[in-house]
């Protein structure tokens, strides 16, 4: 059964804002980085590369070129014929909770590019490969 795409890509954000909501609820920040780290170990040489650079971003507070890095790291992964396990995922959640809670902290950081680049990240690494 085909659903529109609108449906997929509210349902996709609010998968990302339940994310943010058990970040919130009573446990202590979760380590992006080393998540991204943990989850992609096994992933190829290129992926692996991507996802350090986007651990290093996330680390400086360069978000918005973190989410984008991530981005391409899952489609570069899903371009190889290798979907995402469950780590991955729960690692790239891990990732958009971390940058939510800044967002939190700074309201100044939400910008448009930056949602644009999380809801494309969510929806590559959540979405219907």
């Amino acid at each position: 059964m085909s659903r529109p795409i609108g449906f997929m890509k509210n349902s996709l954000w609010i998968l990302a804002m339940a994310l943010v909501a058990m970040a919130g609820c009573g446990k202590p920040p979760v380590n992006a980085p080393a998540e991204l780290q943990k989850g992609f170990a096994k992933a190829e040489p290129p992926v692996k590369e991507e996802v350090q650079k986007a651990s290093a971003q996330l680390q400086s507070g360069n978000y918005l070129e973190a989410m984008q890095l991530l981005d391409r790291a899952v489609s570069a992964q899903q371009g190889q014929n290798q979907p995402m396990n469950e780590e991955q995922r729960k690692a790239v959640g891990a990732a958009v909770v971390a940058v939510r809670q800044a967002i939190a902290k700074d309201p100044k950081l939400n910008t448009p590019q930056l949602y644009k680049a999380m809801t494309d990240l969510v929806e590559r690494a959540y979405g219907e490969n």
